[in-house]
C-alpha cells in the first residue's frame, strides 16, 4: 500500500485527503469548466484525486441525455411527419424523401390546404400516428417551411424542360431582381455549392480515421493536418466567390481569410458532428475524422507527429489532449444545440458566414470600408426568416451561436499557442498558409 502510495505526487495526496465529491458534483464542476476556461483547475484537481470512473459515469450519462433530445431526431427522425427514415437537405430543409414529395406536390397544387382544426389530425406526429392522408395537410405543410424548405427551389418538370432545352445563348439572362430576393444569401448559397462541388467536406466519402482505429485508418496527426488543409482550401473558394468579398483584391482576401478561419473551423466542425455522429463519447471534426474523450488516446494522437521536435516530457502531451477534449466537448454541448436551431438550411450556413465577416472585419480600418455592401444583410435575413414562415427575430439566435463559436475559436487558438511551445513549430502560421 506505501508503495502505491510512493507513485502519486505530493497534489494528488494534497487532492485525495479531502472529502470525497460527489458525481453529480464533480459533473457540474465539469460542464462549469467547459464554459469557463478559468476553473478548469478544479476539474484538473477531480481528476489527479483518481474519481475518473465516477466522473466517466455521470459525464456519459448526460451526454447520452443530451444525444437523445437533441441528435437522435436530426439523425434518423423527420421533424415534419416524425417518421423514423434517413433525412438529408432537400429543397433548403433537412428531411425526409417522402416530405419532399409532399412539399412538391403542395407547391404545384393551384389550391391552398385548410387547416382541419382537429387536436389529432394537426398534432405533428399525426402523420406516424394515423396516417398520411388523415393528417392535416396544412399543418404539415407549415412545419415544411419551419423546417426551412422554400417554395422557390421546386421546379416544374415544363420548367426544367425548357432549361434542359435551351440554347446556350439563352442561358446568359439570369433571374431577374424580383426572383432573386435575397442576392447576399442566394450568391454565397452558389459560392458554398461550387466549393463543395471541389472539395467536398460535407459528405462521408473514403475510410473514418479516428483514435480508436487501427492500422492506416489511425488518426495520424499528419491525417489532421491534412483534413485542416482541405478545409482551408475549402473556405478560400468560398470567400473568393462570396458576396462583395469575391470582387476585393487577393491580399485583402487573405486578410479576411485569416480573420475568420477559425471561425469557419469552429462552425463546420460542429456542423459534421451535428450529422455524422452517433457515439456519444466521440466527437467528429469532419466526417470522416473523430477524436475520442479519452485523454490517453489524445497523448497517443499527438505522439504521432515528429517525435524529435518534442521538447518537454509526457504531462505536455497530456495538458495539451486535456485541452482539446475540452474544446470539442465545448462545441458539442454549448454550440451544437444552437446550431440546431440556427443551421436549418444552406441559407443559413451562408448568412452565419457571412456575418461572421462583417462582425470580425467591419471595424479593421483597412477592411472597413469596403465591405459596407454587406450591410444589407440584415435586412435580407429578416426578410428571409419571414418568407420560411420563421419569426423575424431569430436571426438573434444566429449572433448567439456566433458568440460561442468565437469562444470555441479561441480555445482552439490558445491550444495551438500552447502547443507552440512544446513543438518546434510555428503550427498557426502553418495551418493559415497550408
Amino acid at each position: 500500500m506505501a508503495g502505491r502510495q510512493s507513485s502519486i505526487n505530493p497534489s494528488t495526496r494534497e487532492v485525495s485527503s479531502r472529502p470525497q465529491e460527489s458525481g453529480q458534483t464533480l459533473l457540474t464542476k465539469m460542464v462549469a469548466a467547459i464554459q469557463n476556461p478559468t476553473t478548469v483547475c478544479d476539474v484538473k484537481a477531480a481528476v489527479e484525486a483518481k474519481q475518473l470512473t465516477t466522473l466517466k459515469s455521470y459525464f456519459h450519462t448526460a451526454v447520452i441525455e443530451i444525444w437523445n433530445l437533441s441528435m437522435s431526431s436530426l439523425v434518423n427522425l423527420c421533424k415534419v411527419c416524425y417518421n423514423t427514415s434517413e433525412v438529408s437537405f432537400n429543397l433548403g430543409g433537412v428531411v425526409c424523401v417522402g416530405c419532399t414529395a409532399f412539399f412538391q406536390r403542395s407547391i404545384k397544387r393551384k389550391k391552398p390546404f385548410i387547416c382541419n382544426n382537429d387536436s389529432l389530425a394537426c398534432s405533428e406526429t399525426a402523420v406516424r400516428d394515423l396516417t398520411a392522408y388523415a393528417a392535416c395537410k396544412k399543418c404539415r405543410l407549415d412545419r415544411c417551411y419551419r423546417e426551412g424548405m422554400r417554395s422557390a427551389r421546386v421546379v416544374s418538370q415544363q420548367q426544367q424542360a425548357s432549361v434542359d432545352e435551351a440554347p446556350i445563348g439563352s442561358l446568359e439572362i439570369t433571374l431577374q431582381p424580383q426572383q432573386r430576393p435575397f442576392p447576399l444569401l442566394s450568391k454565397m448559397v452558389e459560392a458554398l455549392q461550387h466549393a463543395n462541388h471541389c472539395i467536398s467536406i460535407n459528405g462521408r466519402v473514403g475510410p473514418i480515421y479516428g483514435t480508436s482505429e487501427t492500422g492506416p485508418h489511425y488518426l495520424y496527426l499528419s491525417v489532421a493536418h491534412y483534413a485542416l488543409g482541405a478545409r482551408n482550401s475549402f473556405f478560400k473558394m468560398v470567400i473568393d466567390r462570396a458576396p462583395v468579398v469575391g470582387d476585393l483584391p487577393f491580399n485583402l482576401q487573405q486578410q479576411i481569410f485569416g480573420s475568420v478561419m477559425w471561425i469557419y473551423h469552429a462552425i463546420y466542425s460542429t456542423h459534421s458532428n451535428m450529422h455524422f455522429n452517433t457515439n456519444p463519447s466521440r466527437f467528429f471534426r469532419t466526417p470522416n475524422i473523430y477524436y475520442d474523450y479519452d485523454i490517453e488516446k489524445g497523448m497517443a494522437a499527438l505522439f504521432t507527429g515528429n517525435r524529435s521536435t518534442l521538447c518537454r516530457s509526457q504531462l505536455d502531451l497530456k495538458t495539451l489532449s486535456r485541452e482539446v477534449i475540452l474544446h470539442y466537448t465545448y462545441l458539442q454541448h454549448t454550440v451544437q444545440p444552437l446550431a440546431l436551431t440556427v443551421l436549418r438550411s444552406e441559407e443559413d450556413m451562408a448568412a452565419l458566414l457571412l456575418v461572421s465577416i462583417i462582425v470580425f472585419c467591419q471595424h479593421d480600418s483597412l477592411l472597413g470600408p469596403h465591405l459596407v455592401g454587406l450591410k444589407s444583410l440584415w435586412a435580407e435575413l429578416d426578410a428571409y426568416y419571414r418568407a420560411t414562415h420563421r419569426e423575424p427575430y431569430a436571426w438573434g439566435n444566429l449572433m448567439f451561436m456566433l458568440s460561442a463559436v468565437t469562444a470555441a475559436s479561441h480555445q482552439m487558438i490558445s491550444f495551438l499557442e500552447m502547443a507552440q511551445l512544446y513543438f518546434k513549430d510555428q503550427l498557426i502560421q502553418r495551418f493559415q498558409n497550408n
